[in-house]
């Protein structure tokens, strides 16, 4: 699959559905994703947050783990591209999530976005252990992140030793489908960099 421009991509931002049951809550978020396929939409986003967000329901609501569902709607659909929107630095080591994104890659036979950004929802952090840290932290993290996972996805192995993030002798195999890797889009909002 070559790179190409996002034209027109569909974001599911919930998953809680009237009368779906939780057995039948992956059919009905695939049938949303090949719909919009079959209708023209080229990409497919899913959020990556634990909780559900202010504004479009309460933290309690439905919210699967973004690259398992998306590695999953990957053998569900054909053409459509498949990523976060967007994803948090701050919820993963950066090589694991370079192996996630990359099984997503290989899954999809190249289709996979790696939409990244520095992380907001200080309430998942709180839950789960995460440190959120100040702006400035977070903002750091996603640029070590970014070091890494960009190095996992084209080096045999990947050394890194930061602040925030240590590496060594980091493998990634097998490698994206994508030359270079999927294409990366950082997203956020607040305080200008």
């Amino acid at each position: 699959m070559t790179n190409r421009l996002i034209r027109m991509g569909l974001q599911i931002p919930s998953f809680t559905y009237p009368g779906v049951a939780p057995e039948d809550l992956f059919e009905r978020i695939c049938a949303l994703a090949v719909t919009g396929e079959q209708h023209g939409f080229d990409s497919v986003f899913v959020m990556d947050h634990f909780y559900q967000l202010p504004g479009i329901g309460a933290p309690s609501e439905n919210m699967f783990e973004a690259y398992g569902l998306l590695s999953a709607l990957a053998a569900r659909t054909s053409t459509v591209r498949l990523g976060c929107m967007v994803g948090g630095m701050t919820y993963r080591n950066p090589a694991y999530l370079a192996k996630l994104v990359t099984g997503l890659d290989v899954i999809s036979k190249g289709r996979a976005i790696w939409a990244i950004g520095a992380g907001w929802f200080q309430l998942e952090h709180d839950s789960y252990g995460f440190e959120f840290g100040t702006f400035a932290d977070r903002f750091e993290k996603l640029e070590e992140g970014l070091q890494i996972v960009k190095s996992m996805f084209v080096n045999d192995t990947t050394d890194f030793d930061g602040k925030w993030f240590t590496v060594k002798g980091a493998m990634n195999n097998p490698r994206p489908i994508q030359p270079g890797g999927p294409p990366v889009l950082i997203g956020g909002s607040g305080e200008r960099k």
